[in-house]
């Protein structure tokens, strides 16, 4: 919930969605990863894994709608 709002207030990105096990997908900063980590670990949360995937935009719109269990 704490990574939630640093996306929404820090870096003022609504456009995430999190995953069946907790990972936050943000589609905004993707070529700024280090802009995103920067801004989790200046308020306090520790980060387990960074990655950078290209995502399809078909692959994109199943997971907004759930059709994409690999989300």
């Amino acid at each position: 919930q704490k990574a939630c709002l640093v996306v929404e207030q820090v870096l003022q990105s609504t456009n995430y969605l999190v995953s069946e096990r907790n990972e936050i997908v943000l589609n905004d900063y993707l070529d700024q990863p280090d802009v995103v980590a920067s801004a989790l670990i200046e308020h306090g949360l520790r980060l387990l894994k960074l990655q950078t995937n290209e995502t399809t935009l078909e692959d994109y719109f199943l997971t907004l709608i759930g059709g994409n269990k690999n989300a």
